[in-house]
């Protein structure tokens, strides 16, 4: 959650604990009652939320840390290959210039030489494994692809879901907002003959401002040399 709306999340939890205190003051059926439930139904559902967010952010770090891996092996896969064409290419005039290195080490740009160097090599594997490569080399470079795409691909839905949860807080944030907005006139209603009760609510529905940055202060400007 992003500043403003912790700000407005302890305002409404701060407003909930005010109307549980005095529960007796708005019953279920009243609009009070129902403006209060609705704020513990928002509380919830930013709490949700706000989960959401933290374990998805925590999730990306540890996916950009794996497609770090992810990428690097299959870098090193590519090279591998690359390199064993040039070799090749004194025989097989050309070979070479089906394997250039992608200029590009992005995730996208190596997965598309990837790619276009698993289709290449397929009808060639027998020679590339004749000259030292594992016989399994194919395989795991192939399985590399697919998990740096995985992780790509995983790595998108996540931030879809991090990003819809950061909307729904922010959402939930202002109906909450807009509750205590219409609760306060009932409140006022309710409590017009008890100052103390009041200027509890007062404190209670408060939204805390942020603090403001101390200005500046020019900069010291150094004494005149003597004469």
């Amino acid at each position: 959650m992003n500043n403003k709306d912790i700000r407005l999340l302890e305002m409404l939890i701060r407003v909930h604990q005010f109307g549980v205190a005095r529960a007796d003051s708005f019953p279920a059926n009243s609009r009070g009652g129902e403006l209060l439930a609705l704020i513990v139904a928002v509380i919830t559902e930013m709490e949700g939320h706000a989960s959401a967010q933290e374990s998805g952010k925590r999730a990306a770090k540890e996916r950009t840390t794996q497609k770090k891996i992810a990428r690097k092996r299959l870098h090193e896969h590519l090279e591998t290959i690359s390199r064993t064409a040039r070799a090749m290419s004194l025989t097989t005039p050309g070979l070479a210039d089906k394997f250039h290195m992608p200029k590009s080490f992005a995730e996208q740009a190596c997965l598309a030489a990837a790619r276009s160097f698993s289709a290449d090599v397929e009808p060639l594997k027998a020679e590339f494994i004749r000259r030292g490569l594992p016989a399994d080399f194919f395989e795991t470079f192939n399985s590399h692809i697919d998990g740096l795409e995985e992780l790509i691909n995983s790595s998108a839905q996540k931030t879809g879901a991090r990003v819809a949860a950061t909307v729904a807080v922010s959402d939930a944030a202002e109906r909450g907002h807009n509750a205590v907005r219409e609760l306060d006139a009932v409140v006022r209603n309710v409590f017009r003959d008890d100052p103390a009760a009041l200027a509890e609510w007062e404190s209670a529905s408060h939204v805390e401002r942020p603090p403001r940055r101390a200005a500046e202060k020019p900069p010291t400007q150094p004494a005149p040399a003597s004469a």
